[in-house]
């Protein structure tokens, strides 16, 4: 039997699967996350095939490069889906079970406007190393 996650927005209008494994969650500190979340956000990036979202998730655009689901209902920041990749980056809070985890790194450590956790996750001023774009 393959593995599952499930998740969803804070109403329930939302919901949605991820089939197969999860990898460990990192942290985003850039100025359009703390703008989306109030903060940084914490999110896991799955190949977007492996999901399957039910709900009416209400995307926006803020930039050529990815657009961002939310619930119109209840206004829950559920999804970040890149233009040019096949992946979608789902908020960590909105797993309903993640098990035990450790964030894997901190992107745009460049922007935080507070200070890191002292988690001993690597601190990248910007976003992954070696990343495209």
């Amino acid at each position: 039997m393959s593995e599952t996650h499930t998740g969803g927005c804070l109403c329930g209008a939302i919901r949605f699967t991820v089939t197969g494994p999860l990898p460990q969650p990192y942290a985003c500190h850039c100025r359009d996350c703390q703008r989306q979340s109030g903060n940084y956000w914490v999110m896991v990036t799955v190949p977007r095939e492996r999901v399957e979202i039910t709900g009416p998730v209400a995307w926006i655009s803020i930039s050529p490069h990815a657009r961002r689901g939310f619930c119109p209902h209840c206004g829950g920041f559920l999804f970040w889906e890149p233009v040019d990749r096949h992946s979608i980056d789902i908020g960590f809070g909105n797993l309903d079970d993640t098990g035990e985890r450790r964030l894997s790194a901190h992107l745009w450590i460049s922007s935080a406007r507070l200070p890191l956790p002292d988690d001993g996750a690597p601190r990248h001023p910007k976003g992954w190393p070696n990343a495209k774009g």
